[in-house]
Parts: structure tokens; C-alpha cells; sequence
């Protein structure tokens, strides 16, 4: 190989070493763009849900003020307004459950001696988002009961407390340790 050859082989290797050098640089720097978005967007997406979060907090404080002073319409619109809120997508889907759950709860104790028709149909949306061996599943089945005997569908509202007692039983027994059909006062 001549002088000249290697010269121009050295000037295009170099070149090419830049070009590699500059592309690695742009990717490290693409990155660190993409690192920086992302970090934005988890921080968006935790301020949506803390900002769902804090209006839901704020519809059962303005419900309970509403409550308060004897305005249960009042109430209801402000935990249906509640409820027509959208998700934020970043919500779990188990908490997101128990708050609407919670909601619809609230909504048809409250509406049972407005409108015990609609106050049963909260009720069933509510347990419609699953039933759980939770409190807001047994609260849930309780408002059912209520709005059941208030429709004069009494057999209806006794099975539903039925269902609602055995899963308070069992919550009960799981915090104090107890086993399955045991009782917390040592009896049968």
C-alpha cells in the first residue's frame, strides 16, 4: 500500500470512528431524552391519580357537609359527580374498585329512603365491580338488604344480610386469628 492509500485508509477509519464516536454520543443522549421523559411521565401520571384521589376525597367531604345540613340530593351529586370522574390509567385496579365501590355504597344509603328502586341499583353496580371478602363488599350487600326490605322484598333482603353477616364472620375471624366457623368467645 502506497503513502497515499493508507493515508486516505487512516482519514476514512478516523472518520468513520467519529461518525461511530457522534452516533454513540446521540444514543447516550437519546436516552437519557427517553430517561427524561419517561421520569415526566411517571410524574404526570402520579399527579393524575393523586388528583383523582384528592377529588374523591373531596366529594365525600362535600357529601358529608351536604349530609350535614340536610341535603341529601346534594350528597348524591356530589359522589355520582364522583363517580363519573375518569380513571386515571395508573390506579391500581384493586384500589380503584374499593373507592368506586365505597362511592355506590354511600350513594344508595343514602337514597334508600329517597328512591329505594335506584338505591338497589347502586348497590348492584357497586357489587357488579366484584364481590370480595372485604368491607366494601359486605357494605355493599348490607345497602342491598336495606333497599331490598324497603321494595317489600324481604326473603331477597334477608339473604343478602345473610351474605353480608358471613363475610363480616369471616373478616372478623381473620383479624383475630380465629379458624372457620369458630367463634371469638370460645363458644360452638
Amino acid at each position: 500500500m502506497t503513502g497515499d492509500a493508507q493515508a486516505t485508509r487512516r482519514s476514512a477509519l478516523a472518520a468513520l470512528l467519529a461518525l461511530a464516536v457522534l452516533l454513540a454520543l446521540a444514543a447516550c443522549g437519546s436516552d437519557q431524552d427517553l430517561e427524561r421523559e419517561s421520569l415526566a411521565h411517571s410524574e404526570r401520571s402520579a399527579n393524575d391519580a393523586r388528583e383523582w384521589l384528592d377529588q374523591i376525597a373531596r366529594a365525600h367531604a362535600r357529601a358529608d357537609e351536604a349530609l350535614a345540613a340536610g341535603q341529601r340530593e346534594q350528597a348524591r351529586t356530589f359522589l355520582s359527580a364522583a363517580l363519573d370522574r375518569p380513571l386515571p390509567p395508573e390506579l391500581a385496579s384493586e384500589h380503584a374498585r374499593v373507592l368506586r365501590q365505597d362511592l355506590w355504597y354511600r350513594l344508595s344509603s343514602i337514597g334508600v329512603e329517597l328512591e329505594p328502586s335506584q338505591a338497589l341499583r347502586e348497590a348492584e353496580r357497586g357489587l357488579a365491580l366484584g364481590r370480595h371478602a372485604d368491607l366494601f363488599s359486605a357494605n355493599l350487600l348490607v345497602a342491598r338488604g336495606r333497599a331490598l326490605q324497603a321494595l317489600g322484598r324481604d326473603t331477597e333482603a334477608a339473604s343478602s344480610y345473610h351474605e353480608a353477616l358471613q363475610l363480616d364472620e369471616r373478616l372478623l375471624n381473620a383479624v383475630l386469628g380465629a379458624g372457620p366457623g369458630s367463634h371469638p368467645d370460645g363458644g360452638p
